[in-house]
């Protein structure tokens, strides 16, 4: 499998050729998939490299990587150093001054991996077919990559239809260690990327352009119209041999529901064959391993599995990037596919959740269905883990373990979806101002404050205006209380205000929950929501108020904000108010669709708010 990766690592390097400087904008009418082979492992595809370039560069996160305001802020800083290093070994390998690189390439790119029929990981092949722009300087770079090549593989040329195909091929060992880097490579070290961000991007690039790191066998063809490269000379051929027809991915029916059921489709483009990566799976096992393998398969729901598509766009008028994926299914769902088909429900918030909220997450759980699939997924291949399984639940030990109590019947069957979670974030900003709540519905108030009670010592019974509550005795500031309708577990100050009629304008009338609700489904079973902005304002404000924050007891969502500052200079206004300009509202829902599950995330432009 190494030499697989390898043999990415070489395809996605020329890939960024593009990404080091952009040449003008020319649309083009190919279809990127109509270069790959239909039955290709996985496909990733953009329709006009220009575009979608000039899109990331409209980004927030292109802005700030860029900011010379944000070098020196952690985990912001490691991108300008990567960027730097990268830009400087292309253009040693390429035998051209860095200042000069130019993007020789226009339109359509595509990668892909894929295998002949009954192959196994070891028979994967690597495609990379990219437009020509620029073809005098594509023709120079081009060659004198061959120049560099050759003097560390073996190198023949083969003749195919007009075109030279020229091969190369490495033995472990045999390349010289500094023929592309320079100095012998030194250890990487992927922890320097907090401490010593340059060094982290040498050694990161000492990996990527060692000679060392040369795929067994590449082969490379540059037409009038295009570059394309491969792992041998046979696979080069069949990529030229398309022109004359045949079917490609872009006739495949799993690569055009992308553009069925996932409109507007952005500008990249990718497929993952499920279907093809399983059976290779299956036929790497043998005896009573396959066996075993196809009976979990049938469990999981497998044979239902089609391929994962999905697309991507970057800037946008009203957002910086959103991406969705779509696990096609088929039949009946089952096991895996059941689980991940829950029903779908409206994205909105309730009206309990206030404008204060900064990150919301609903999951429509319906928690004995959920575990009456995973007890049918086990007891088809291993029975006696089944009954172990319901066994655990019925005889569940709790705090007495000669008096088991019926866990399942007690309390999980009185739980009803939606699970809900958020964190609102109160004025003034200082302990407690982060409220954390959960809440899910239930069907058995008095059954769960049984189950409760049971845990003395531990929580801490009181009445709270006629309904019993429970706070924990190691979380001071923290309680569990169930409603008449309601579990609901999270800080004092949450549960009591979810407790009380609603007043004001609530999370779902906002404009910032109505732009990004516009570019998802209205329904969905998963939703999370953050306000980004609003969390990262709030943390540097509590980070300049540690010695207040120091004289109570620790608070979990205050401590969860802090994360977000670590690396900041909070003391520098300037650096926080321009890290903060970066920041955006995002949202991301999961629903259950007739041809599959759809996930969809939108981040929205951080000039906007």
């Amino acid at each position: 499998m190494n030499r697989e990766l390898a043999r990415l690592t070489v395809l996605l390097t020329l890939l960024a050729v593009p990404f080091v400087a952009c040449a003008d904008d020319d649309k083009s009418p190919i279809d990127p998939a109509s270069w790959a082979p239909i039955d290709c492992l996985f496909y990733f595809g953009i329709t006009d490299i220009d575009e979608a370039w000039q899109g990331f560069e409209k980004t927030a996160s292109y802005r700030m990587f860029n900011d010379p305001a944000m070098k020196d802020v952690e985990g912001v800083n490691i991108f300008a150093p990567v960027f730097k290093e990268f830009k400087e070994r292309l253009a040693k390998a390429l035998d051209v001054p860095a200042e000069q690189i130019k993007n020789p390439f226009k339109g359509p790119v595509a990668v892909y991996v894929t295998a002949p029929p009954g192959g196994d990981a070891n028979s994967i092949t690597p495609g990379l077919v990219a437009g020509v722009g620029d073809r005098a300087v594509l023709r120079q770079y081009y060659d004198n990559a061959v120049k560099r090549l050759k003097a560390v593989a073996k190198y023949e040329s083969v003749e195919a239809g007009g075109q030279t195909i020229d091969v190369f091929k490495t033995e472990p060992g045999s390349a010289d260690p500094n023929s592309a880097v320079g100095d012998a490579p030194e250890s990487f070290d992927p922890a320097l990327a907090a401490t010593d961000p340059a060094r982290f991007a040498a050694g990161m690039m000492d990996k990527v352009f060692s000679s060392d790191s040369l795929p067994p066998a590449m082969a490379m063809c540059l037409t009038d119209d295009r570059l394309v490269v491969s792992d041998s000379a046979d696979a080069v051929k069949a990529i030229l041999r398309r022109d004359g027809g045949g079917r490609t991915l872009a006739d495949a029916d799993d690569f055009k529901a992308i553009a069925r059921h996932l409109k507007p489709v952005g500008n990249i483009q990718f497929l993952i064959n499920l279907p093809r990566l399983l059976q290779m799976a299956r036929a790497a096992q043998e005896g009573e391993d396959a066996e075993s393998f196809a009976k979990w398969t049938r469990a999981l729901g497998g044979e239902g599995l089609g391929s994962v598509i999905g697309h991507i766009r970057f800037g946008a008028s009203n957002y910086d990037a959103k991406y969705e994926m779509l696990f096609l299914m088929t039949g009946e769902r089952a096991g895996l596919a059941k689980i991940l088909s829950m029903e779908n429900r409206p994205i909105a918030p309730p009206a309990s959740v206030s404008t204060d909220a900064a990150l919301v997450a609903s999951l429509n759980l319906n928690v004995p269905n959920l575990l009456d699939e995973i007890e049918r997924m086990v007891r088809q291949n291993a029975p006696e883990s089944a009954d172990s399984m319901r066994r655990g639940l019925e005889e569940f030990p709790f705090i007495d373990p000669q008096k088991p109590m019926n866990l399942r019947k007690e309390v999980l069957d009185h739980l009803v979806g939606p699970l809900l979670v958020h964190m609102s974030i109160t004025k003034p900003v200082g302990p407690g101002c982060a409220r954390f709540l959960i809440a899910m519905g239930h069907k058995d108030q008095q059954a769960l404050v049984r189950f409760l009670s049971a845990f003395q010592g531990m929580l801490m019974p009181r009445d709270a205006g006629g309904t019993q509550a429970f706070d924990l005795a190691l979380m001071p500031g923290m309680s569990i209380m169930p409603t008449n309708d309601q579990l609901l577990a999270g800080s004092v100050a949450a549960i009591e205000s979810a407790t009380k009629p609603t007043s004001g304008e609530s999370l779902a009338e906002s404009d910032n929950w109505r732009r990004a609700a516009r570019f998802v489904p209205e329904q969905a079973w998963l939703t999370l929501y953050f306000d980004n902005r609003r969390m990262l304002e709030t943390a540097f404000e509590l980070a300049r108020k540690q010695d207040e924050l120091q004289k109570g007891p620790p608070d979990p969502g205050v401590m969860m904000l802090l994360t977000m500052t670590e690396g900041v200079n909070t003391d520098d206004p300037a650096t926080v108010r321009r890290l903060v300009g970066y920041a955006a509202p995002s949202i991301v829902t999961v629903a259950t669709t007739p041809e599959g599950v759809r996930v969809t995330g939108v981040t929205l432009r951080a000039s906007e708010d």
